[in-house]
């Protein structure tokens, strides 16, 4: 597979399968149109699975859930494929991928967040058993999150500090100095990740709750914000 391909497979392998439920309001206040006739069909408010084929299906018994136990192994075949690529592909085809792949995690890390904190209020086939299964879900992509800190999280580091100050006086290829540039004493890996953790919390803090909304929109229902963003003008 090429670059695209394979980065498209990983970023399914996140979002499928997962439960989740479209809000009447996130579309609401995306296309600033009422909605509700569209609700009283079932479209919005209602639990569904996105299966590995990522077709939505609503939520009717417990045993739809059993799909959401393949999702730790789905995850970790995905690190096992990520190192694989990274011995592959050049430097900066990697960067470009682990970058959107973990831009990605992110954003549904957040909207797993959403659903089990507020699906027993918003969701109207929503059941006290299914909560355990929402945690579950949220839980398992923020293990997820963290296993590949551990694998790539140094490595990012470098990249993000490449990208933010637009050059890097350290060539991680070489392991010299560039510029005839002194390395700093005693300088840690653990320090270089505490330097860069103030810019890498205030980041992630940037994405908004619009920002997911229109995330989810675009992601699962294809959503053309472009047509709509100029409608509004």
């Amino acid at each position: 597979m090429g670059l695209n391909s394979d980065m498209q497979s990983l970023i399914d392998n996140i979002k499928h399968p997962l439960v989740f439920y479209l809000s009447r309001s996130l579309f609401e206040n995306a296309t600033q149109k009422d909605l509700k006739p569209l609700e009283d069909l079932g479209l919005f408010n209602t639990l569904v699975l996105m299966n590995h084929k990522g077709e939505p299906k609503v939520i009717s018994n417990a045993l739809q859930y059993a799909q959401l136990s393949e999702k730790n192994k789905i995850l970790k075949t995905n690190v096992f494929e990520l190192l694989e690529l990274r011995s592959k592909l050049d430097k900066k085809a990697f960067h470009y991928l682990i970058d959107e792949y973990f831009k990605e995690l992110n954003n549904w890390i957040v909207i797993m967040d959403s659903v089990r904190e507020k699906a027993k209020t918003e969701a109207n086939n929503y059941k006290p058993y299914m909560q355990d299964y929402l945690e579950h879900q949220y839980e398992t992509l923020k293990t997820h999150q963290k296993e590949l800190k551990d694998h790539f999280g140094e490595w990012k580091t470098w990249f993000e500090l490449e990208r933010v100050f637009k050059l890097s006086p350290y060539d991680l290829d070489k392991g010299e100095y560039k510029n005839n540039l002194k390395p700093p004493l005693k300088t840690t890996n653990k320090e270089i990740a505490d330097k860069t953790k103030t810019h890498s919390t205030a980041k992630e803090s940037i994405i908004s709750e619009a920002d997911v909304d229109r995330h989810l929109l675009k992601s699962v229902f294809n959503v053309d914000f472009s047509k709509i963003d100029s409608e509004k003008m």
